[in-house]
């Protein structure tokens, strides 16, 4: 057991908020960039930095003159993230944000948004925004609206999640979800991905199916199945990855052991599992060291997990979170 305050780059959830900008413009380059009328960053609207390289910078744009822009005359909400092709943040920075648009009472002629999967466009269909209303982003979209409304992000980014955003995506989202019989142990499996691996993936399925747990693939469902997936689920064990965003679907008291690789933890699905009233437990792979403050490049390391220690856990969560 640790304080997750030990290892946390940044340990407070930001307050949410809505800028209004009259003739505020956004310019696609990296997250996408907000500017006021007399072309300030709006900075804590903008994300300009990729984790892993420093694609772009806000000091791209020092001592030069911004480029004229298409004007357009109406409302537009944003509705970008720096990595909303990514599931976890397309629901948290883009889905969730769409909650603090609405609650300004503004009506939006137009959202920029960066629509990459079908999923995207399902989701935002549903949630009210078709095709019809969107603006798709790129490096080259370079806009004028005479308003513009520019949600905060959540802190997603920061490995925090907001209590606000997880009661907005069940209240919208858990509609007419009718449980699948079969699912009520699941492992979420990463055999399809290309990093954060469990490299002794069959000792642990061995393990896991000893005790009813059946391998999923999350790749291979549609949006409404992983949801219904994790609505159905009693028990699900899972190293950390997008697919764990949908904890915010769960029943509550469904049990949840996330695992983790030795060198690198985040707390936003113990966050989700917390405000949904998820039985948490986490489990960490063998070798190395776990970085104070935590190391993001560490964050796509494969990892070894102990059989033995999943047993214990797994004992530990059947008797309601005692070794007994």
């Amino acid at each position: 057991s640790f304080d997750w305050n030990d290892i946390l780059l940044f340990k407070k959830i930001p307050q949410p908020f809505v800028s209004s900008i009259d003739q505020g413009r956004f310019w696609g380059m990296g997250g996408g960039v907000v500017f006021t009328s007399d072309g300030k960053i709006v900075a804590d609207v903008s994300q300009e930095t990729d984790l892993f390289q420093e694609t772009f910078r806000y000091s791209f744009f020092a001592n030069k003159t911004l480029p004229s822009s298409t004007v357009y005359n109406g409302t537009i909400g944003v509705l970008r993230g720096k990595y909303d092709v990514n599931y976890f943040h397309w629901m948290f920075d883009v889905i969730a944000r769409i909650d603090l648009l609405r609650k300004t009472e503004i009506p939006i002629d137009k959202y920029i948004t960066n629509v990459a999967f079908p999923f995207q466009d399902e989701l935002l269909t549903f949630l009210g925004i078709p095709r019809e209303k969107r603006i798709q982003t790129n490096i080259q979209l370079n806009i004028t609206s005479q308003r513009l409304l520019a949600p905060s992000y959540t802190g997603s980014s920061l490995g925090l999640i907001p209590k606000w955003a997880c009661d907005f995506l069940r209240k919208e989202l858990l509609v007419n979800i009718e449980k699948i019989p079969g699912y009520e142990r699941i492992y979420i499996s990463r055999l399809n991905a290309n990093h954060r691996k469990i490299e002794n993936h069959e000792e642990i399925m061995d393990a896991l199916s000893a005790h009813g747990f059946r391998q999923i693939i999350l790749e291979k469902e549609p949006v409404w199945r992983k949801i219904q997936i994790f609505n159905s689920a009693q028990f699900i064990v899972a190293p950390h990855g997008a697919g764990l965003t949908n904890l915010v679907f769960c029943e509550p008291g469904t049990k949840v052991i996330e695992l983790f690789n030795p060198n690198w933890m985040l707390p936003c699905y113990w966050m989700i599992s917390n405000y949904v009233g998820l039985d948490y437990y986490y489990l960490r792979g063998v070798g190395g060291e776990l970085s104070n403050p935590v190391d993001v490049k560490k964050i796509r390391g494969n990892m070894r997990i102990d059989s033995n220690h999943l047993h214990q856990i797994l004992g530990m969560a059947f008797n309601g979170g005692t070794n007994n």
